[in-house]
């Protein structure tokens, strides 16, 4: 009999797309399923559409606890021995499950597979096909707003997947642990994929696992707050894994990335012109050295985190380049794509 797998899906305010994502769940064909609906808080009709589905378990906090605390207190109820994250604001195609879990079955080094995720608004474009990551601990989707013409189904590999529709092995997050509740928002999918590589597991890429994601609809895509985390939990990714002397070039790769963003500022373009079309050019500098902050004030923690986990895994210098390099991301494509 295949593995149970427990999909897991984190709410909040989302009554506008939670129905078709639930649904999109419970056509997959792939069985045995079980699902565990998070809701943090909701105030819109979110939790009536949730009574609509009274097959699916539920966890109902009473404020907004985040995207990872909510995700681990739905791993500790969960039963199944392969572990879905879908965001509210992903449907999956029918066929996703069965064709993602395909090499957990065949490789017992994979611990997590991405599929290719397409744009819900732009289905030729190409929303993530698994995530890159920049020098300074910025990560993105690769081959993002790319319109789709099979160039990544060759591949059959990828750094991590992107939170908005993966699956880990349950046996995976037993060992490394589960997510790091300090980010609260963004880039809690990248700490926990990297910490999954240097402990030694491996991800696949699936192409035939098709999802469609509405780019960052829970929150908003350009939303100034999204600049803040992740700015700021950019740093705390490169404190707990990256090697010493990437920590100390730190500030150099981060000043290249400021100015491309200016240079794309000033044409109007990438995820700096997204920002200045919708007016919020004033708060993001302030939001900037907030984030700056944040980040050195929990400094002391990360750093005893990272000993912690190199002692624990015994994590190499050799094992991070050699998932690292293949899957770098360009200050081009990291600035001038919105």
């Amino acid at each position: 009999m295949p593995p149970l797998v427990t999909f897991i899906v984190v709410n909040w305010n989302g009554a506008a797309i939670l129905d078709e994502c639930i649904y999109a769940l419970e056509k997959q064909t792939y069985t045995p399923t079980e699902i565990l609906v998070v809701d943090n808080g909701s105030t819109d009709s979110s939790r009536e559409i949730l009574q609509r589905h009274p097959q699916i378990r539920t966890i109902l906090n009473p404020t907004n606890r985040g995207f990872g605390p909510a995700n681990n207190q739905a791993l500790l109820q969960s039963n199944g021995e392969v572990i879905a994250f879908v965001n509210n604001d992903t449907v999956l195609d029918p066929d996703w499950l069965s064709q993602i879990v395909q090499p957990l079955h065949t490789n017992p080094d994979v611990g997590m597979c991405a599929g290719k995720t397409l744009s819900y608004f732009h289905r030729d474009r190409i929303d993530n096909t698994g995530h890159l990551l920049y020098w300074d601990g910025v990560n993105r989707g690769r081959g993002r707003m790319q319109k789709d013409e099979g160039q990544f189904d060759s591949l059959d590999s990828a750094l991590f997947p992107s939170g908005c529709a993966c699956v880990f092995r349950a046996e995976t997050l037993r060992q490394i642990g589960c997510f790091d509740e300090d980010f609260y928002l963004y880039g809690d999918d990248t700490e926990l994929g990297l910490r999954a590589r240097l402990a030694g597991w491996n991800c696949a890429f699936v192409p035939k696992a098709i999802a469609y994601h509405r780019y960052s609809a829970s929150t908003n895509a350009y939303d100034p707050m999204k600049f803040y985390f992740v700015e700021r939990n950019r740093f705390w990714v490169a404190l707990k894994y990256f090697p010493a002397e990437l920590l100390m070039l730190n500030p150099v790769f981060s000043m290249a990335r400021w100015l491309f963003h200016g240079l794309a500022l000033i044409e109007g373009k990438g995820v700096s012109g997204e920002f200045l079309k919708r007016g919020n050019r004033g708060k993001l500098f302030a939001l900037w050295f907030r984030a700056q902050v944040s980040a050195w004030k929990a400094a002391p923690r990360f750093l005893r985190k990272r000993r912690e986990l190199f002692q624990k895994h015994h994590w190499t210098r050799k094992r991070f380049y050699e998932c690292f390099l293949a899957n770098r991301l360009s200050l081009r494509e990291l600035t001038f794509t919105p």
